[in-house]
């Protein structure tokens, strides 16, 4: 369980998290097409970010069933918990706001 906490932080957790990069470089991408007047290539990375916005959501919830399964007593992972401390999990934060298009 340890571990997973870990892999959850570095991928879902914080403005430094895998997935807020991933989406911070999809829109620079996005913004610089747009810059140079690409339309058709803005607007595919755009909907892209906005696929990657929908799938952090699915992990989000997966991630939180998950943990509540693992946590069932008489589970391997809850005698786990048991006698391993464990570190709260903040929900994902959103990556901030792409500029507005010129």
């Amino acid at each position: 369980m340890h571990e997973l906490y870990g892999v959850i932080t570095a991928v879902l957790t914080n403005d430094h998290g895998a997935l807020a990069r991933l989406h911070q470089f999809i829109e620079a991408t996005a913004n610089w097409h747009d810059e140079r007047g690409d339309d058709p290539a803005c607007r595919s990375y755009r909907a892209l970010a906005d696929d990657l916005d929908a799938l952090a959501g699915n992990l989000e919830i997966l991630t939180e069933d998950s943990l509540i399964t693992a946590r069932q007593p008489g589970t391997k992972a809850a005698r786990e918990q048991l006698s391993t401390p464990t570190r709260p999990i903040a929900p994902p934060s959103r990556p901030p706001p792409p500029r507005p298009r010129r």
